[in-house]
């Protein structure tokens, strides 16, 4: 509804709106409800409430005509969410309720969102920068069809042979490097792909390109990584191809907290198109810093990556490296412990000093903080990150512990059966 709202913008005058939370009207995704003059503009400002905490938290209908004329009686009201409900367990955390914004800024933005809670400093970043289409191209690759007929997981082929070659497919949310999981057909140049009827081959000439790529659909936000070059690209999988942007210093950026508040702003929803995605304003001069961060993050994440069976760059079990090794097997596992943790300590320091560049560039730091939870260092040998936070951290290091083991045996069987040695690395048996 772009063009409604460029209308109502430029033609007449939002005099106010209330964005509601969840249960209004029987509605349980959020509704708004606002007043347009028909006239135009005599004001500045337009007065926005948002009596809901913005993870869209349940509240009661009357609870929340309470807390909407609080913030209309006091424009500093503020509310603690957390301290609402059955838990009842104050967080100190107030949540700002009422917004006082000026409509014309919505048009600095493509596509002009009523993005009533950004600070100035976002509209002006829209205003002063291209976006990233006109520096990059952004689209998303192919839709086979038939998922089941062209499609494999690389470790049920002949990785080896020329038919398969890879894919990127979206994933799990993972940044900076990873989520090769899959193989295409393109035997004979994907003669008998290009042939199938319910195939739909876009961006061919973007085919086995080394670019940046993310997971179309996510239950957060979305987590950019870099790919090298000879692989195609699905339709859960959009890519970026950059043309006179240093692609890891892009992927610095898309990857910062500066990135994430812009998308909430032009994709407030879970599918993060690449229409959406080609919006963010990128000033195109990277710091020679935040490259080599970008550069140490991606090496960081494809050693970790690769570092498990599920990779095709596996070449050997970590536990089993002679830097690790150790008179048992108990003090083995506790060395690698040690390394892995340093870098997930690493990693977080790295992303936190990425995050400083970018809200420092764009002048945010009265906005946002760079700090980055142990949960989003997306790391596998990070247990808070492979298993989530709702268990306690001993129960992660036992669970991470037995997986260790697992994995061990695994490598173990491997070598039984002749698809690894202990003579040689990467796969020996590649079928």
């Amino acid at each position: 509804f772009d063009q409604l709202r460029k209308k109502v913008l430029e033609t007449w005058s939002l005099s106010s709106l209330i964005h509601m939370g969840r249960g209004i009207f029987g509605i349980d995704w959020g509704s708004s409800a606002f007043c347009i003059k028909n006239a135009p503009r005599k004001f500045s400002k337009t007065t926005f409430l948002r009596p809901h905490k913005r993870n869209f938290q349940y509240i009661d209908p009357s609870d929340i005509s309470k807390i909407t004329l609080s913030a209309i009686r006091n424009s500093e009201f503020s509310f603690d969410f957390d301290s609402y409900g059955e838990s009842g367990n104050p967080s100190g955390i107030l949540e700002k309720i009422r917004f006082d914004a000026d409509p014309t800024d919505f048009l600095k933005v493509p596509g002009a969102p009523i993005a009533y809670w950004v600070p100035t400093e976002y509209y002006e970043a829209f205003a002063e920068n291209p976006s990233l289409s006109e520096n990059a191209q952004v689209g998303k690759g192919m839709d086979t069809g038939n998922n089941e007929l062209f499609l494999r997981c690389w470790h049920e082929t002949d990785y080896a042979s020329e038919t398969w070659v890879p894919c990127q497919k979206g994933g799990s949310f993972r940044k900076w490097y990873g989520n090769h999981d899959f193989v295409i057909d393109w035997s004979e140049d994907g003669r008998e792909l290009r042939s199938y009827p319910k195939a739909n081959l876009r961006n061919i000439k973007n085919y086995f390109k080394s670019g940046l790529t993310w997971s179309r659909v996510s239950s957060t936000l979305p987590a950019f990584r870099y790919f090298p070059e000879g692989q195609i690209f699905e339709s859960t999988g959009p890519c970026i191809f950059t043309d006179g942007l240093d692609p890891v210093g892009l992927l610095g950026l898309l990857n910062s907290k500066y990135a994430k508040e812009v998308l909430g702003i032009v994709a407030p929803t879970l599918d993060f198109q690449s229409g959406q995605v080609s919006k963010i304003p990128v000033n195109p001069n990277f710091r020679a810093a935040s490259i080599a961060i970008a550069d140490s993050c991606i090496t960081f994440s494809r050693r970790d990556w690769d570092a498990y069976e599920t990779s095709w760059d596996f070449t050997k079990l970590p536990l089993l490296q002679p830097d690790y090794r150790a008179d048992t097997l108990e003090a083995t596992y506790t060395s690698l412990r040690t390394h892995w943790q340093g870098m997930t300590d690493e990693m977080q320091q790295l992303e936190e000093e990425n995050n400083r560049i970018f809200i420092d560039a764009y002048g945010l730091q009265d906005e946002l903080t760079p700090e980055v939870p142990l949960k989003e260092i997306t790391l596998t040998c990070n247990p808070a990150y492979r298993y989530g936070i709702k268990n306690d951290t001993e129960a992660n290091e036992a669970r991470l512990r037995a997986d260790t083991m697992a994995e061990f045996l695994s490598y173990a069987v491997g070598c039984m059966f002749g698809r690894y040695s202990l003579d040689a690395p990467s796969l020996i048996l590649a079928n």
